[in-house]
């Protein structure tokens, strides 16, 4: 094993996801406030992003099978461009609810593109390089970086709202200005850092599509016919339901206890506080699986139950204090689940179909993701939004019963 080599692929990773995510953040903590801006209720926040989910979902396998024939460095690139599309209609033309929803259309199409590319990349790199390494330990360093991405951004993209509106233009456009340079930014680093010329892959566009069908046909067997990567693909479909819940409707909740939306640096600093709780979490989740004696599957029954309670915890706090201290429990637990998960799928999963099937569970991801947007944003807008948190974290909670069954499964000789 050469470990300098090793090394340089994980920092190279994790550079790669922080600055991917810190783009991305940006946009986060003014969300449903820039919808909700723009004459949107929150139902129909639900619904636009219910697109942003199916749009992932009829997108993510295919684009998958793609990254596995053409390049995910390729693929990855596309998805650049086309969310550099995205975010410039928001900025030049989102006066109308349609284009609202085609620019988020557009969103969702890019997610399903970078999904299953540069991850699948660097499995296969890590695993090349050193065959029987410690995949959880690596993840868990990438997941410290992917949220300290993520904070960097919503840090930044709480405060730009008061600035902009200073400066005398539109509350939300230098979020969207920032947005546009941080994925030109990760488009270059991906070009110059990111390297696949030691990887097979088809070149030839036509043969690719052509082999298409096949490739997914393969993978969607595949991820059907082994009970242990199904019932783990179900729990990233309920993971989806509860999350989506939380990210959708935290800020009109805040902007209720707070009374008004003026402190936007609030917003902010919330949304980095989730993402370094998360770091935290993914920090965290070595040791504790060392404890657990790694039995990864146990660990996430744990705290699977034990951030569905939270969904409940924070449904019911009305002072900002209460409410920012279970709101950061919350994703803390959230950071502990990432990297036991993904050891455990990646332990299942063969490297040529590894794109597809990363994104064949993200489509998982999107359909709960699609569920909750329009479930949820119904029981937002017409009950409550503490009401629609706790549907959701019992549906979280009982989500555990996925790793029990796989335990289970496991066991078997």
């Amino acid at each position: 094993m050469n470990t300098s080599h090793l090394s340089s692929l994980v920092i190279r990773f994790c550079l790669h996801q922080f600055f991917h995510w810190m783009s991305i953040g940006i946009f986060i903590p003014i969300m449903t406030l820039f919808f909700l801006s723009r004459g949107l209720n929150l139902f129909q926040v639900g619904i636009c992003l219910s697109i942003y989910s199916g749009m992932i979902l009829l997108f993510e396998l295919p684009t998958g099978g793609l990254a596995d024939q053409i390049g995910r460095k390729t693929v990855y690139l596309i998805s650049k461009f086309i969310s550099i599309c995205g975010v410039s209609l928001f900025l030049l033309l989102s006066d109308t609810k349609g284009i609202m929803f085609v620019a988020f259309g557009l969103m969702g199409i890019a997610r399903s593109l970078s999904s299953g590319t540069i991850d699948a990349w660097f499995v296969d790199r890590f695993k090349d390089i050193s065959p029987k390494g410690d995949l959880q330990k690596a993840f868990a360093k990438v997941g410290v970086w992917i949220p300290m991405g993520l904070a960097l951004g919503t840090l930044v993209g709480g405060g730009l709202p008061m600035i902009s509106s200073r400066l005398g233009w539109e509350r939300y456009t230098l979020n969207l200005l920032l947005m546009l340079i941080a994925y030109l930014w990760v488009a270059i680093y991906t070009i110059i850092w990111i390297d696949e010329s030691g990887q097979q892959f088809d070149k030839r566009l036509l043969n690719s599509f052509q082999n298409l069908p096949q490739v997914l046909s393969d993978a969607f067997q595949y991820g059907f016919r082994h009970q242990t990567v199904l019932l783990l693909m179900a729990a990233t479909l309920f993971w989806g339901i509860g999350v989506v819940a939380i990210e959708s409707f935290w800020q009109p909740q805040v902007k209720w206890i707070l009374g008004s939306e003026e402190q936007s640096w609030i917003f902010g600093l919330l949304s980095t506080g989730y993402f370094a709780a998360s770091a935290l979490g993914n920090t965290l989740i070595t040791p504790i699986c060392r404890l657990f004696r790694n039995r990864y599957a146990l660990v996430l029954v744990v705290f699977r139950i034990t951030m569905g309670f939270s969904f409940f915890f924070l449904a019911y706090q009305t002072n900002i204090w209460g409410f920012a201290f279970f709101y950061l429990f919350l994703f803390l637990q959230n950071g502990l689940l990432n990297s036991p998960h993904q050891s455990l799928f990646h332990g299942l999963i063969p490297s040529e179909k590894r794109s597809t099937l990363i994104s064949l569970e993200s489509l998982f991801m999107s359909i709960g993701g699609m569920a909750s947007g329009i479930g949820t944003g119904w029981m937002a807008d017409n009950l409550s939004i503490p009401f629609a948190w706790q549907i959701a974290g019992l549906l979280f909670g009982g989500s555990s019963l996925c790793y029990l069954w796989f335990m289970r499964i496991e066991k078997k000789p």
